[in-house]
């Protein structure tokens, strides 16, 4: 790509981009578009991502790296392969030094653990209250990485055949508060009933998260939420935990910092007991990626217990939903737990409105990623040349969002280099939600190394949240 072969990235970048090129090309998968950008940065144009053919089998789907996406793509010219082969070669050693030397400083491997917390340097950390720190874990903490890769996303992404843009990037600190005031409209039903849900199940969650569901002590574990936004559903399971002076930690993932300010101020605010006699231990406010977070907890000895609430999960398809709870069996132990919600099909009108708002709030959630496009990558979008669609497939089970050209327009994008033209009424694809079945649910958790321990519904039967827990007495589902 044109604006990618202009920028240089870092010595770290390109051995890493170079190892993960190699494992693509091998297994024949999509390579993802931070790959694509370190390869035509050096290599010009003999790597081209758009060049896909049909099918990929379930193996080749599981030798792409954590970057990758899953698909086929036609391998790169003799050459190329053999510069990308020397070089990998090197990146291969880089990154199993890395490896090794992480795994010594945490002191462990990656699949036990030990004694103790997670040895976050205390200048990553900002004490917030009582109990409370802000933490930031992983690449998170360097804001150039981050523009780096939403660069290189975006320029895949708007030149490919079907423009979208990933869904990730609407959640900025304006995004994350416009998704927050979604969450209070009458016509999304999601976050009310799964708060419904939560509260009538908030006993059986705490049996299962502290042992009580096989002996009589309650045993300490650790609350892990992922994607917390705000927190409010969660804080019901707080507090009952605490009442019942259940022994736990409290982390909250997110990769909003914003976010995570918003909800130490409300948390600090809700009346909960921060008091040294309180069950709850310490809340842990993370600036991180989910799996960096979980990893943080590898050494504890104590049930880890991961939320990943709202049917976030429905962004996902089902190769990514595969790898994404792959990548959690990894990063737990055997026992423990992870409860998921999920959004079941339902009459069309009801999710329609809840995806079309009366107030306008979520056309705001979705242009705001033009705006937030002209700020960090120096792009210049109209947000009034665009219209945001979404429309429910009965047939499939799939919300889609899209926004549309107004007008024949072009856009710059001075980060990249480039300009991108748009046709009057040719869309970007910004976000899918999907709506499951019960059977989709037991077939995720089966395929990905997981027990179904219990599903919890409304009365409605409109959501489902499911409770599971990590059976490694199985094969390795990621092998």
């Amino acid at each position: 790509p044109e604006g990618a072969a202009k920028r240089r990235p870092s010595a770290d970048a390109t051995l890493v981009g170079f190892h993960c090129l190699l494992r693509c090309s091998v297994g024949r998968v999509v390579p993802s578009s931070r790959c694509v950008t370190v390869a035509a940065s050096i290599g010009g144009d003999g790597w081209d991502p758009r060049q896909r053919t049909a099918s990929s089998s379930p193996a080749a789907r599981r030798s792409a790296c954590k970057w990758c996406v899953p698909g086929v793509h036609s391998r790169p010219c003799k050459m190329m392969a053999r510069f990308i082969a020397v070089l990998a070669l090197v990146s291969l050693a880089a990154v199993a030094a890395a490896e090794e030397k992480a795994v010594g400083a945490d002191g462990g491997s990656v699949g036990g653990r030990g004694h103790g917390r997670s040895a976050v340097p205390e200048s990553l950390r900002e004490k917030l209250g009582p109990k409370m720190t802000l933490e930031f874990v992983g690449d998170l903490l360097d804001e150039s990485t981050l523009i780096e890769m939403m660069a290189s996303d975006v320029l895949v992404g708007l030149s490919s055949e079907q423009k979208y843009l990933p869904s990730v990037y609407h959640y900025d600190d304006e995004g994350s508060r416009l998704y927050s005031e979604i969450t209070e409209l009458d016509e999304y039903y999601p976050t009310r009933t799964e708060a419904a849900i939560l509260e009538a199940n908030k006993g059986d969650i705490a049996r299962f998260a502290s042992g009580l569901d096989v002996g009589d002590v309650a045993r300490p574990f650790h609350l892990v939420e992922l994607g917390a936004g705000d927190g409010r559903k969660t804080r019901v399971l707080l507090d009952h935990f605490i009442k019942r002076s259940l022994p736990f930690d409290y982390v909250s993932v997110d990769i909003s910092e914003g976010a995570l300010r918003s909800q130490a101020t409300s948390l600090m605010a809700s009346g909960l007991d921060f008091g040294a006699e309180s069950s709850l231990r310490e809340v842990r406010l993370m600036v991180a990626d989910n799996v960096q977070a979980i990893r943080t907890l590898r050494h504890s000895l104590d049930r880890v217990l991961v939320m990943f609430l709202g049917s976030s999960i429905g962004n996902f398809d089902d190769d990514e939903i595969l790898q994404f709870l792959g990548k959690v069996w990894q990063a737990l132990r055997h026992g423990d737990l992870l409860y998921i919600g999920f959004d079941l099909r339902k009459d069309p009108t009801i999710i329609s409105r809840a995806y079309n708002d009366s107030h306008g709030v979520t056309a705001a959630f979705n242009l705001n990623i033009l705006d937030r496009l002209n700020k960090q990558l120096d792009a210049n979008f109209s947000v009034d040349a665009f219209q945001f669609f979404s429309w429910y497939d009965a047939f499939n089970g799939y919300v889609t969002s899209v926004l549309q050209a107004k007008r024949d327009h072009r856009v710059a994008v001075r980060s990249l280099r480039r300009t991108f033209d748009f046709m009057e009424t040719e869309v970007v694809h910004t976000e899918v939600s999907r709506k499951f079945r019960l059977s989709d649910i037991e077939r995720y958790a089966e395929h990905s190394g997981f027990d179904v321990v219990s599903h919890f519904l409304d009365e409605k039967r409109w959501m489902c949240d499911s409770l599971w827990r990590v059976n490694k007495l199985r094969d390795d589902p990621n092998v």
